[in-house]
This record gives structure tokens, C-alpha cells and sequence, in this order.
């Protein structure tokens, strides 16, 4: 029939009744196999004949089912317990029918208790924590964790050498698997997933099926050894309010602008003191620190690599960065542009509201997108031609005197403004002479007068002037 066992009785195990007679017996099960009831919990079963004919000691056997349990007491019967059931027993010496009636057995008569009802499961806990383990109630993202908390019937005993239990849950319609990590021999069991970049559930709480819960390899049982009934209970929506997010920041286009020194939207070519002005958009309000650095974002100036730095925009979508034109920047070909790595944190950090990092990679800026110009470089003197005239301004080739002019038309490398009256010196004679503007402002040719006055002479060869001739007066 088995081993005997004094611990407590599971599904499958047996118990045995042994009724003694007065004599030995025949048992005839040919019609029939004698019964004996017994009482389990309360509930009758029924324990069949197996073994003792011919013998004064017969043997009846009751397999415990699932369901079954007897924790008060012991197991009782009653002195109506022994049924023929179609068998019968007779005395073995005298052949006579064997009476029914037998001694009542009472729970102090036994020790046996019987638990074959496995654990179950009452209630499911879902919750949020950060990647230290504290409890976070505010949005989720890669490395914290969602932690379920199932609630057992009574303690239950999880054994991983074949394999660590899982409960699947749902992050934003994605099946995922948070496994088993502690409660062993208590009545809650804790899984744990960690959050990966990818996951997200804004809309909702996290959800969880009727058929969560898997042994996975593993096993969950009772103190008696029960396996655990593996139903739980339906996790809705609204029973937690775990949001996820680990979706990054990313940026969805950048513009380039323009601006004179103070600030002011300036669309004409940039000079020394003007700013280039870097707009860049994000997909959600990004957040700003520059605690460790500054942002940047590098710009392509007239093929030379220049650093626009943050200057506002954190806790909104448009971060602004911003490079202040220096001498010698130039660029004329086409618009400025920067490439797809432009963007760096520079030791600052960018993040959004959950403090996701944002993604650098930026969007490229064509020649095509913007029509800001570059110039800092300063009209240069290309040549110099010394002429003169009579009083009137006619061309004169022969010598001067007083009162006729020494004519110098200065040659520039681009249109050149005049503002004031600018002068340019030249010897006459071996005197320095005065020659002023007064002509060509707005083009390339800036013509200088000098009168010739009394005492001026000059027969050595010709007017000169130094590289330093030109004054702004």
C-alpha cells in the first residue's frame, strides 16, 4: 500500500484502514468489494477493500484526491462504517456472514491529518520602484523596476533548481516577464521586471491575465507539498497607476537665424559682433543642465567649424543656441550648415520630464535651408594711381603749379563706404602732403585731392606715398 507516513496527508497519498475480526475471515468480491466509510473534514469517503482474506486482519485503502482535508482533527468513522457492497466476508472456521457493526473510531483515535488543497492565489500587487529598490510613483523608465506582489492562501515554498517562476504582465500591450526574487515559505511571493529602453504604457496601468503566473522549471507548494493552483486573479488597468516611459527626447528639425549684436532679427550679411542663432526643436520639453558644461552645436562657417553655445530654452521643445561672429569668419558660398552630430552634451545633460537622455543626433543643415552671409573681413587697398589736373579737374600731364591738384585714386578689393573725410599722404618733394577724400564712396575706386600750393616743388622724379598713406581722419 506505501510507506507509512505520520506527516501530513496529500493528493495521492493513502489512507488505511485495518479492521480486525474476532477470526479469520474470507472475503468473496465477486459480486462486489466490501467498503468502508470514513470521515474526511466532514465529508464522507469511501475506503475499498484490498487485502486479509483469510486472515483476521482486513484491509481497506482510500486514495486522497485533490480537494480533500481533515486539518481539525483526526479521521472518524462510525459503527455503520463496514458495507458489503455486492462482496462478502464470511468467517472463515463456521462460514457465517461476518456482522456489519464495528467499533466507532473516533479523531483521538488517529493523528492523521490530511491538506490536499495546493495554495492559491487571493490578490496581485503591481507597483513601481526605482533601480535602488525605492518605491517611485512617478513615471517609469530603463532600469527601474515593476514589482508584483502575489498574495498566497497560505505559506508557500518556491523551489528554483529547476527554474525561477514568472508572472507576465503587460507594458503597453507588450507581453513581458517579471520573475520570481523572494517570499519563499511566506504568503507573498514577489517577481520583478526591469524596465528596458523600448518599453512604454502611458495610457493605462499595468495589466496581467488569469494565467500569469508559470512555474517556469520551478515549483510552488504548500508545507504539506501541495503544488499551488497557478490562476490569479484578472489585474486591471485601474487597480495601479504605473506609467512607463523610456522613449528619449529627439530632435525633430533645427533652424538657423540670424541676429545683429543686441539681439534683433537682422537678415543682411553678419559682421564682427552679429550672432548665429541655432534653434533646435525637440519632440517633447527637454530639460537643460548645465551644472557639468554647456551644450553646443557646431556650425559650419565658410568651411571652418564654429561652436554656437546654449543659451535658454530648457523645460520647452526649442533649445536655443547661439555663436557670437568673431573677425576673420566668413562665409559667403551659401548659407550656413552642420551635420547630423552636431549636437553635444559638452558635460551638461539633456533629458526629458522623466529624465530620459535625449538622442543627439540631429537632423542636417543644407546651404539651401538659410541664406545668412559672413563677412568680417575689412576692404583691403588693391593699387594706387597718382594723377594730376589743372584748378578746373581736367587731366594735366604736364607740371603742376599752384593752384592745379594732385589727384590719388585709391583701388579697393570691394565697394567701400565712406563715412568722415578720410586722407591720404604723399611726398612732395620730400614734404608730406595732405591729400583728402572727396569722391567714390559705395563703389571700388576712392579718389583723394591735394591743391597744389606756393613753395611746392617736386622735380626728383615724381609723387610718392608710403604704405601707411591712407588715414581715417
Amino acid at each position: 500500500l506505501g510507506t507509512d507516513k505520520t506527516t501530513t496527508l496529500i493528493a495521492g497519498d493513502k489512507i488505511v484502514v485495518t479492521l480486525t475480526l474476532d477470526g479469520a475471515a474470507t472475503v468473496d468480491t465477486t459480486g462486489g468489494t466490501p467498503t468502508y466509510t470514513i470521515d474526511v473534514g466532514g465529508v464522507d469517503k469511501t475506503a475499498t477493500y484490498v487485502s486479509g482474506t483469510g486472515t483476521a486482519e482486513l484491509v481497506f485503502s482510500y486514495t486522497i484526491l485533490a480537494g480533500d482535508a481533515d486539518t481539525t482533527d483526526g479521521i472518524t468513522a462510525g459503527t455503520a462504517a463496514l458495507a458489503y457492497a455486492g462482496g462478502t466476508i464470511l468467517g472463515t472456521a463456521d462460514g457465517k456472514v461476518v456482522a456489519l457493526v464495528t467499533p466507532e473510531i473516533a479523531a483521538a483515535a488517529n493523528s492523521i491529518v490530511v491538506d490536499a488543497a495546493g495554495p492559491i492565489v487571493t490578490a496581485v500587487a503591481i507597483k513601481g520602484t526605482d533601480v535602488a529598490g525605492a518605491d517611485k510613483a512617478t513615471t517609469l523608465v530603463a532600469g527601474d523596476k515593476i514589482v508584483v506582489s502575489v498574495t498566497m492562501d497560505e505559506a508557500t515554498t518556491v523551489d528554483t533548481t529547476g527554474g525561477f517562476p514568472t508572472y507576465t504582465i503587460d507594458v503597453g500591450g507588450v507581453s513581458k516577464t517579471a520573475t520570481y526574487v523572494s517570499g519563499s515559505g511566506t504568503t507573498s511571493l514577489v517577481f520583478r521586471y526591469a524596465i528596458v529602453a523600448g518599453d512604454n504604457d502611458s495610457a493605462d496601468g499595468i495589466t496581467a491575465g488569469t494565467t500569469a503566473l508559470a512555474l517556469a522549471g520551478g515549483t510552488l507548494k504548500d508545507i504539506a507539498g501541495n503544488n499551488a493552483v497557478l490562476t490569479t486573479p484578472e489585474v486591471a488597468a485601474t487597480t495601479n497607476t504605473v506609467a512607463v516611459d523610456t522613449t528619449a527626447p529627439t530632435v525633430s528639425s533645427v533652424a538657423v537665424t540670424g541676429t545683429d549684436a543686441a539681439g534683433a532679427a537682422k537678415t543682411t550679411t553678419l559682421k564682427t559682433g552679429d550672432k548665429i542663432v541655432v534653434t533646435v526643436t525637440m519632440d517633447e520639453a527637454t530639460t537643460v543642465d548645465t551644472t557639468g558644461g554647456t551644450p553646443t552645436y557646431t556650425i559650419d562657417v565658410g568651411g571652418v567649424s564654429k561652436t554656437a553655445t546654449y543659451v535658454s530654452g530648457s523645460g520647452s521643445t526649442g533649445l536655443v543656441f547661439s555663436y557670437t561672429i568673431a573677425n576673420g569668419d566668413d562665409d559667403s558660398a551659401g548659407g550656413i550648415t552642420a551635420g547630423t552630430t552636431a549636437l553635444a552634451l559638452a558635460g551638461g545633460t539633456l533629458k526629458d520630464a522623466v529624465s530620459n537622455d535625449a538622442t543627439l543626433t540631429t537632423p542636417e543643415v543644407a546651404a539651401a535651408t538659410n541664406t545668412i552671409a559672413v563677412n568680417t573681413a575689412g576692404p583691403t587697398v588693391s593699387s594706387v594711381a597718382i594723377t594730376g589736373t589743372d584748378a578746373s579737374g581736367a587731366a594735366k600731364t604736364t607740371t603742376l603749379v599752384a593752384g592745379d591738384k594732385i589727384v590719388v585714386t585709391a583701388t579697393m578689393s570691394e565697394a567701400t563706404t565712406v563715412t568722415g573725410t578720410p586722407t591720404y599722404t604723399i611726398d612732395v618733394g620730400g614734404v608730406s602732403k595732405t591729400a583728402t577724400y572727396v569722391s567714390g564712396s559705395g563703389t571700388t575706386a576712392l579718389v583723394f585731392s591735394y591743391t597744389i600750393l606756393a613753395g611746392d616743388n617736386d622735380n626728383a622724379g615724381g609723387i610718392t606715398a608710403g604704405t601707411t598713406a591712407l588715414a581715417l581722419a
